[in-house]
């Protein structure tokens, strides 16, 4: 049960920060393409002023391009990201919050902490299931040999 519990943490957390990277790459998605449009804008304002080619306005209009798709595709990485947050944290019966958009903390609070190392070694291979049940096993087989003679 504890392994189990461990695992579904592990995993929302990898989710949130997943969600939390996939709405800070939107915005520098929407940074990148507000800038493209910028230079298309001042490429076009240089051809038809007559100093550059008409030419010189592919590539401009290219780069803008490029940059909306990346824009959809990261909007797209963030709704699968939420959607895998909420398949993690909501039931079949929150159907209000399925439709609801997750907002992730601006800046994380990271605490620091004095770590006293014997004693959360201690503490760690108390608490893992996987040695107990080794530890149990060991004990079985010690009992069935003794069982036996």
């Amino acid at each position: 049960m504890r392994s189990r519990i461990a695992d579904t943490v592990a995993a929302v957390e990898r989710a949130y920060w997943t969600l939390d990277a996939a709405r800070r790459e939107v915005g520098v998605r929407e940074d990148a393409v507000k800038l493209a449009d910028e230079q298309r804008g001042e490429t076009d304002a240089r051809v038809d002023q007559g100093v550059a080619a008409e030419s010189d306005r592919a590539q401009p209009r290219a780069e803008l391009e490029r940059r909306r798709g990346d824009m959809l595709a990261s909007h797209e990485a963030l709704s699968r990201a939420e959607n895998a947050v909420k398949v993690l944290i909501l039931g079949d019966t929150d159907t209000d919050l399925w439709t609801a958009a997750l907002s992730t903390t601006a800046d994380p609070a990271v605490e620091s902490l004095s770590v006293d190392l014997d004693a959360w070694i201690e503490r760690a291979l108390l608490t893992r299931p996987e040695l107990r049940a080794a530890q149990s096993a060991l004990e079985r087989r010690r009992l069935e040999a003794f069982a036996g003679a």
